[in-house]
């Protein structure tokens, strides 16, 4: 009440608190939604209130479900989940701690659509120590996801050979891979530096391809990386060329991929201007993928290949 009538000349008082009854008793609604006991139906719920236009954080949904199997370390568990929410929180929203955590499960078990998490989630963490193990998990692996998704100014990087900060950023930002993520956060923590950097240049390759040649949807690219994430997570895949080897058959061949190209007809701009510079660059440098300069000011499309 003091709050509300604050700065308010004491006549003026009154009407304000009257005004607020008013609100209250014929305006304000209060909507209550029960959701059901199991995470994964919960989830299904909120998917469905947001394909209606309505917020809601599946987000929260996942917390209480943790917190609940964890009833006695609840101490541990709230500094975890809020170091992971605040590293996320940085660079994003609530949608964002969502994609991670999912690519996050992706990267250690595999392909894992929206609706499928929750369901996978609460069938794998059964106990208290799963549940804190998990949080805990989340929180370190919050902090290598944004180094992905910020790569020329998080210091993750250093150690690693030089081009890995361009090509990670190729990879993201300049050819917006999403669905390759998980994989990319599997070869960040298996993987040594020197391997880590070649698979690395891979995905740029595997990404301009997929654009170019087209039959790469996001469940398609979801289910191709994913299950290559898996494979390192278990440690059957160890080495840049063993991963190549893995997705033979799977990633555009040279043949079907020149075909493409040669009649490729590329609407966004930021990708056409990264081809061609790319290829302008061919028989200059020793990675041209590599050398793009940042400034559409310097080199833009009519300075490649005039418009009129």
């Amino acid at each position: 009440v003091r709050n509300v009538t604050a700065g308010l000349p004491i006549k003026d008082k009154p009407a304000r608190l009257y005004d607020w009854i008013n609100f209250l008793q014929h305006k304000a609604l209060i909507v209550t939604i029960t959701v059901p006991s199991h995470i994964s139906d919960s989830f299904r719920m909120f998917e469905t209130l947001n394909a209606r236009g309505l917020k809601a954080s599946q987000v929260d949904i996942l917390k209480n479900f943790l917190f609940g199997k964890a009833p006695n370390s609840i101490a541990k568990m709230n500094p975890r989940w809020t170091s992971m929410l605040s590293t996320i929180e940085e660079y994003g929203d609530d949608d964002l701690v969502l994609t991670f955590i999912r690519h996050f499960w992706i990267s250690l078990y595999g392909p894992t659509t929206e609706n499928e998490l929750g369901e996978e989630i609460e069938n794998r963490i059964k106990n208290e120590q799963q549940a804190l193990s998990f949080a805990t998990e989340l929180d370190a692996a919050a902090t290598e996801y944004v180094a992905l998704l910020s790569p020329m100014q998080s210091p993750k990087w250093q150690g690693y050979p030089a081009a890995t900060r361009k090509a990670i950023n190729i990879v993201i930002n300049d050819l917006s891979g999403v669905q390759i993520r998980p994989l990319m956060m599997a070869v960040t923590r298996r993987f040594t530096p020197t391997e880590a950097q070649k698979a690395f240049q891979l995905f740029i390759s595997w990404s301009v391809r997929f654009l170019i040649v087209g039959g790469g949807s996001q469940g398609k690219l979801q289910r191709y990386y994913g299950t290559s994430a898996k494979q390192i997570a278990d440690g059957k895949i160890k080495t840049a060329k063993e991963l190549a080897e893995s997705m033979t058959g799977t990633i555009p061949a040279n043949a079907q991929f020149e075909e493409e190209f040669g009649k490729a007809n590329v609407s966004k701009s930021p990708l056409a201007r990264y081809y061609l510079r790319a290829i302008e660059l061919y028989g200059e440098e020793s990675a041209p993928q590599l050398l793009i300069n940042e400034s559409p000011d310097v080199v833009n499309l009519e300075h490649v290949l005039p418009l009129n």
